[in-house]
This record gives C-alpha cells, structure tokens and sequence, in this order.
C-alpha cells in the first residue's frame, strides 16, 4: 500500500476515534479489499485536488457534527464531505485572524514557491494571472493562502471587473472590508504578516539575483 494510502487512512482513524484512545496502524497486510479500494480513490482524489489538505478534509465533519457518530471512509468519496470540508473552511476563516496563524505561515511558504518557480519578485505576485484570473485569487479561491497573508501588499478588489469578482470569489467580495478590518485590529497577525512579508522578499530576491 502506497505510503500517502496510510497517512489517509490513520488520519480517518484519528478523527474516527477522537477523544479516545488509539494509535496509527502500522501493519496494512491484512486490511480489507473494500477498505483498500477506497484508500486508492480518496489518494487519487487528493493528488487531483492538491490544496486539499488531508487533515483539515477528515476533521470537517468531526468538527461540523460533534454529537453525531463519526461515519465511515466510504462517506469520504461522497460530495457531502467536500461540502462539509468547504463549509469547515469556511467558518475557520470567520475566525480571529489570530486563530489562523498556523495557515497564514503556510501561505508565505506557498507565495514564496510560486515566485521562485516563476521567477518573480513578491510585489509581482498580487499583478500575475492565469487564464485572466489573478493568480492570488485563484489561491486564495483553492484555499492555498489565507486572505491576511497578502494584506502588506495591497490587493485591490476595485480594480477587477464586478462581475468577474461575483464568480471568482463571491464570499471575499462580501466580506474583505471585515477581512482588513480584522487584520488592523490584530496586532498578533499584523505583525507576523508584516514580518513574513520583509522576510520572503528578500529570499525571493537574493534566490533570483544569484548567478
């Protein structure tokens, strides 16, 4: 069984079991056909939709529904727990800037990546498209980056069409003046957005001024 078959299926474990006692499986010699087969579909539905993050997608119905018994892996491959998965991010991004701090700083890593790759510098970032889209909404849409982690450099809804924004991310169009509200009045988050925001520009510099 294929390494990232594993961390799947004691991920669906831990949140099956959470409250309780358990620990990972480590022997996969003998786990059913039925159980195989699907650890094969949900990894090739995680490597189709890469910003999915495993974690997050198996805690979404934990968290959504508490008081109700955990179901099955099967429900996994169903679209109700992508939409639990969505509705989960969701309201984790209602929260307090500073309950996302652990997703902001994977949103530097990303940003810094996708410059690098590129060949970009930071500011270039938040001007970059693909198939007209800019590319920061069409992370921050596939939930790549955290809308705080580009608050330094700017992004300014008023400059795309209306109509554009209503289909690329109807959610932030209604709520980023909540969003820059929120990040003014978190010194924690504002800090550290700051901060990262100096230090992957300079990385992303001195990576591309090298010979």
């Amino acid at each position: 069984m294929h390494e990232k078959e594993q961390k799947i299926y004691n991920t669906f474990l831990k949140y099956s079991r959470f409250g309780l006692a358990w620990k990972p499986r480590q022997n996969f010699e003998d786990i059913p056909l039925e159980t195989s087969s699907l650890l094969v579909r949900l990894h090739q539905f995680f490597e189709k939709f890469k910003h999915i993050r495993i974690d997050e997608f198996f805690a979404a119905t934990r968290h959504l529904h508490p008081e109700e018994n955990y179901p099955p892996l099967k429900f996994f491959i169903s679209r109700v727990a992508i939409k639990n998965y969505t509705l989960f991010l969701k309201q984790q991004e209602n929260q307090s800037p500073d309950n996302q701090i652990e997703f902001i700083k994977s949103s530097f890593s990303h940003i810094a990546n996708f410059c690098i790759d590129n060949r970009l510098c930071l500011d270039d970032y938040i001007e970059q498209r693909e198939d007209l889209c800019p590319v920061w909404i069409n992370d921050y849409r596939q939930h790549l980056i955290s809308i705080y982690s580009i608050m330094e450099l700017g992004p300014d809804l008023s400059k795309y069409n209306q109509e554009d924004l209503d289909v690329w991310v109807p959610n932030l169009v209604d709520n980023f003046s909540t969003f820059k509200y929120r990040y003014h009045n978190s010194s924690q988050t504002k800090n550290l957005v700051k901060q990262a925001t100096n230090k992957i520009r300079n990385l992303i510099n001195q990576t591309l001024t090298k010979p």
